[in-house]
């Protein structure tokens, strides 16, 4: 029989945001203007994180980011990362997507 593990669930600051409505609705109209190297916005999980200056530094390449600008990129996220690691990018979370 597998052991069950307690371990808490993982609240992002982002989500805590969330929960207290401080960040700015983002439509997907507005997330779709910002879809170029110069200025890259990704959903991921419901939340609008300006990537631009991360793409370069992505271990899988810039170009695997700058695909999902202006865009909903959470399966292509989830499907290597998961979400836990969006907290490491709380400094350009712009808002959550409506």
């Amino acid at each position: 029989m597998p052991v069950q593990e307690n371990r808490p669930k993982i609240i992002t600051t982002a989500q805590k945001s969330k929960q207290s409505g401080d960040l700015k609705e983002i439509s997907i109209d507005e997330l779709s203007k910002h879809s170029n190297e110069d200025d890259c916005w990704v959903a991921i999980f419901g939340y609008v994180y300006d990537l631009t200056s991360f793409a370069e530094e992505h271990p899988a390449g810039a170009e695997s980011i700058y695909k999902l600008g202006g865009k909903d990129g959470t399966e292509a996220f989830q499907s290597v990362h998961n979400e836990g690691m969006m907290e490491d990018f709380q400094e350009v979370l712009i808002g959550k997507l409506v």
